[in-house]
């Protein structure tokens, strides 16, 4: 009967976790669960904001290679802010509708990359309003360029900017 009574008395002693224990262990994981959480969105906010920065750079580096292949046309490609007026040249297409550069003049062609290059910016998913400018510095030799892209993201202007000679 000695017996009984120690294994009595030790499974008394023995309890599990209080109710308080528990409700402070799921406000600690609770914390813990929100901070992730919050890294998460952090996360993919950032991604955002670096596709869109890319495509930013990438279309101004489409034009800095379009003014490059066209130097004879250096002030032409100078545009503000604001729908071009320009259209697809059709008198510098072949029979096929494939344009030749031989036969645009140089001015023609800069025209053309204009409107090729704000079709690329209106047409952008991922840079809301965005648009295009470009400066030009003809009183340096060579002349200086300046291509500014700018969109709306979360309700701010953003801009990228890309000078060259």
């Amino acid at each position: 009967m000695g017996e009984f009574m120690k294994q009595a008395s030790m499974t008394k002693h023995a309890g599990g976790f209080s109710l308080i224990e528990v409700l402070v262990a799921l406000v600690i994981l609770s914390v813990g669960m929100l901070g992730i959480l919050t890294l998460q969105v952090k996360g993919l906010q950032f991604t955002q904001n670096a596709m869109t920065n890319t495509q930013a750079v990438n279309i101004a580096s489409d034009m800095v290679d379009r003014i490059r292949a066209n130097p004879a046309a250096s002030s032409a490609y100078a545009i503000p802010y604001g729908p071009t007026s320009a259209a697809p040249l059709t008198n510098c297409a072949d029979a096929d509708g494939v344009f030749v550069t031989a036969v645009c003049t140089p001015p023609a062609m800069a025209a053309h990359d204009i409107w090729q290059w704000k079709s690329q910016l209106q047409n952008a998913s991922s840079l809301p309003d965005a648009d295009g400018r470009i400066t030009v510095n003809a009183t340096t030799t060579p002349p200086t360029y300046t291509i500014e892209v700018k969109w709306v993201e979360r309700g701010e202007e953003q801009q990228h900017v890309v000078k060259f000679q």
